[in-house]
């Protein structure tokens, strides 16, 4: 059972009111929100909720385990003098360290061709 965002706005509602008037002894509206609360949030809610947690944390898992693959372009011989490719191979260098890094910081599997 998947929940629909009307359902989850509803349950979210209930659960607000229970949490806080269901704390009052003796008060109406407070027995009434707990057994509202009650009436809603059955097990097969709870089951439900389960269910999309585990496949949202699966999809996670699985999204963080793939692997990007960047391919860089090469410099052009003719357009560079050798000073000039030296500089542009050094920064190419840098440039393609300081990505992996920060996709390694963010969990994401880097492969760089090129």
């Amino acid at each position: 059972m998947t929940m629909t965002a009307e359902q989850l706005a509803q349950l979210r509602a209930v659960a607000e009111r229970a949490k806080e008037l269901g704390g009052i002894s003796r008060y109406t509206k407070a027995m009434v929100a707990n057994l509202d609360f009650s009436e809603t949030f059955t097990p097969v809610v709870a089951l439900a909720l389960l269910d999309e947690l585990e496949r949202k944390d699966k999809r996670i898992a699985e999204l963080e385990a793939r692997t990007v693959t960047v391919k860089l372009p090469g410099r052009c011989d003719c357009c560079y003098s050798e000073a000039e490719a030296a500089l542009f191979d050094g920064v190419q260098s840098e440039c393609v360290e300081e990505f992996k890094s920060a996709c390694a910081a963010a969990g994401i599997n880097l492969t760089v061709e090129g």
